[in-house]
């Protein structure tokens, strides 16, 4: 399986398909399967044998699971100032509250 990364995109290859994940301006995370078998049902699977990606996606997943979104830790690098790593807190605790609210976000396995 080929990785390509860069900063807002991901595209992983196996064989036939494409998976491409990509943030967009509009703050939603697109997820495109291509396959060039012309089959209606598209699916990209991800193994333990990819081992390496196989993780990411568990930690994203699990992440996902118990709603833990929100990651603050590169954001307070850039912070120079009090009054900046409060400002980064009070934005991560209104995410985090909003994001809570969802109760349908993880239901039986799937993320919605």
């Amino acid at each position: 399986m080929e990785l390509v990364k860069n900063t807002n995109m991901v595209v992983l290859e196996d064989e036939n398909k494409k998976l491409v994940i990509q943030f967009m301006n509009n703050g939603d995370l697109y997820w495109v399967i291509s396959d060039k078998s012309n089959s209606n049902i598209k699916i990209f699977e991800i193994t333990k044998e990819d081992y390496q990606i196989y993780e990411l996606f568990e930690l994203l997943y699990n992440d996902i699971k118990v709603k833990n979104i929100y990651n603050v830790y590169e954001e307070i690098k850039k912070c120079t100032s009090k009054e900046q790593l409060q400002k980064v807190y009070r934005k991560y605790e209104e995410h985090n509250k909003y994001i809570k609210e969802y109760d349908d976000l993880n239901i039986s396995d799937s993320i919605t």
